[in-house]
């Protein structure tokens, strides 16, 4: 992000317009650019390309600081005539950059087609396949991936397990296969930060990957087995186990729980 910055002092101004508009968008330009430079990484991309992809990330949804506000925070449905509008915002996005100068065409591009589909239903103009730049593929999945797991006033907040499913159900349709089996190997099949149920009942949240074993990760306990908040919240690893323990009385994830289940929320709990 400090290099975008560098680059092109404009995106920070273009960035808090997104806050004034529009907090999900805003909150949404963040996430996504943290999510495209961590996908970036692991997929072993240079450091100059993960500052474009960074920058992309943070200017996906520029464009939107053109559309009338309400149109993006109304809670309701909108028209096909207001979806339309909607829409708009990538190419109002692809134009605000090129405008302004100093950002690669890779950025541009990315921000041009994150809304294009591998099999060619996305828009605007319905590409498929490796028609869509790499980083527009790239983007389709961690915009899809973070708008599922946000509050919005429009959808039902998904837990992060639950989002990866959906992107994984929709590989080969929506997103290159091969883009989202590295999608989820970047992420663990419970995401750091998740809040998850275990098998004992408790409930923790994600704090670390065990690279070796996705579904064994470093949690944090914060209820005992009846939800009640604990006093005290509690690290424990699930690779630290006895190895003579049966498979049936091993603790193990059971399943990701959306934000506010059981009345948690990670973040108010400065986790």
């Amino acid at each position: 992000m400090v290099e975008s910055l560098l680059r092109n002092a404009d995106t920070l101004l273009w960035v808090n317009a997104l806050r004034a508009s529009d907090g999900y968008a805003y909150s949404h330009a963040i996430h996504c650019s943290m999510l495209a430079a961590a996908f970036g990484r692991h997929l072993g991309l240079p450091a100059e390309l993960l500052v474009d992809m960074a920058s992309g990330g943070l200017l996906l949804d520029i464009g939107k600081t053109r559309l009338p506000q309400d149109l993006l925070t109304r809670p309701g449905p909108l028209t096909h005539a207001e979806m339309t509008l909607v829409r708009r915002h990538v190419g109002q996005g692809a134009e605000v950059l090129e405008e302004s100068g100093g950002h690669g065409p890779d950025v541009i591009e990315m921000v041009r087609t994150h809304h294009e589909r591998w099999d060619g239903t996305g828009y605007p103009n319905r590409l498929a396949g490796t028609s869509i730049p790499l980083y527009g593929r790239i983007a389709a999945i961690i915009d899809a991936f973070d708008a599922m797991i946000s509050p919005r006033p429009w959808a039902t907040t998904r837990s992060r397990h639950q989002a990866l499913q959906v992107i994984y159900e929709a590989r080969d349709s929506a997103f290159q296969g091969e883009l989202v089996e590295q999608f989820i190997s970047c992420l663990g099949a419970f995401p750091t930060g998740s809040l998850v149920e275990l098998s004992n009942g408790q409930v923790g949240v994600v704090m670390m990957q065990n690279p070796s074993r996705r579904l064994r990760p470093r949690i944090m306990l914060l209820t005992d087995a009846d939800k009640s908040l604990l006093p005290q919240f509690q690290p424990m690893d699930l690779m630290d186990q006895p190895e003579d323990l049966p498979a049936d009385e091993q603790i193990n994830v059971v399943c990701g729980l959306a934000v506010g289940t059981y009345g948690l929320d990670p973040a108010e709990l400065y986790l």
